[in-house]
């Protein structure tokens, strides 16, 4: 983080000096949108910033991004605050810049893939023989059956917190047999290992399926077929 945040103020102070925006925006809460704040503060360039507000309180909650989106907040002039309660968050911090309640780019997002879904049957078809192959026949839900859909932040797939969540899966599975239960699973060993620690080397089960990670268009289908994400 270190690294990429000096490379990102030395990239784009010689950007800067080149040319001279009216103003910077910034996306999110990643460490490169921070420091492109910070690059542009330097350089006394307006920033707007998109996604502005989102708070836990705990600056190691998620890390780092709670702590990036407070000092991205800190700096800039335009706050485009996804919700009321982004709003009402920056309120109570007394942020200097204006406030701009104007919804998610994600959302958005999200509502233009899903429309395009069903208005494009062959899209969805290819959606489902993907899914086939990945290892959850779509077609099981054809006559009501539920679908919950379980999904992690990156930070969350690590620790106790994890073998906590894996545990309660399995047990909602089970409480729940005419349920399907689908989780793209992180190709990363040290996610995959206390999965396998909780439901065993083999993860066949009849409502529960495991399957392999997906791109975002297939997984907003599976999403949109979901009772509960």
């Amino acid at each position: 983080l270190t690294d990429v945040t000096a490379r990102v103020l030395t990239g784009l102070r010689d950007v800067f000096k080149e040319c001279r925006p009216d103003v910077v925006l910034v996306h999110g809460d990643t460490t490169t949108s921070t420091a492109g704040a910070l690059a542009a503060f330097y350089a006394q360039i307006p920033v707007g910033h998109v996604e502005a507000g989102l708070r836990t309180h705990n600056i190691y909650s998620p890390w780092p991004e709670e702590m990036n989106r407070q000092i991205t907040g800190r700096i800039a002039t335009y706050n485009f605050s996804p919700t009321p309660l982004s709003e009402k968050n920056l309120l109570e911090e007394k942020a200097h810049g204006d406030i701009y309640v104007t919804g998610n780019t994600v959302i958005d997002a999200l509502h233009l893939v899903v429309d395009k879904l069903k208005n494009d049957d062959a899209l969805a078809k290819e959606q489902e023989e993907i899914l086939s192959k990945a290892g959850y026949d779509v077609t099981r839900l054809k006559d009501g059956k539920k679908l919950v859909l379980i999904t992690g932040h990156r930070r969350e797939n690590f620790g106790d917190g994890f073998i906590r969540m894996v545990t309660a899966m399995k047990d909602l599975s089970e409480k729940y047999p005419d349920v399907d239960f689908v989780y793209p699973m992180h190709l990363n060993p040290n996610v995959r290992k206390p999965i396998h620690e909780v439901f065993g080397e083999d993860l066949t089960r009849p409502n529960f399926f495991f399957i392999e990670p997906l791109q975002y268009l297939e997984f907003v289908y599976l999403m949109e077929k979901s009772t509960i994400v």
